[in-house]
């Protein structure tokens, strides 16, 4: 997926009103060290069997859709698709879901 420049922005600003919107929800005596899970963490949610890919009763309303890793490649991103557990790397102005680990 090619995005404009505006698109981008656009995303962009989306995700820093959602940050902004969870910061000040959460609880201050709440911990704040949630991350993007690693490529080889997230790959293992994988289940072939079923799709999405991934466990519903521990995971439900997951997307059949790319999910963000936090393992870097040569500046773009390891990327899971639920849809059929295909895992590679997308650069990273690309759209695509988090699932945050703590």
């Amino acid at each position: 997926m090619n995005l404009s420049l505006n698109q981008a922005v656009s995303i962009i600003i989306d995700l820093l009103a959602l940050t902004l919107r969870i910061s000040f929800a959460w609880p201050t005596t709440a911990c704040h060290d949630w991350r993007l899970p690693s490529k080889d963490e997230l790959m293992g949610l994988i289940v072939e069997s079923v799709i999405p890919t991934i466990d519903g009763t521990w995971f439900p309303n997951t997307q059949t859709s790319w999910y963000w890793t936090g393992t870097d490649t040569a500046g773009s991103a390891w990327i899971v698709y639920f849809g059929n557990g295909y895992v590679g790397y997308y650069r990273r102005y690309n759209y695509g879901h988090v699932r945050l680990v703590h």
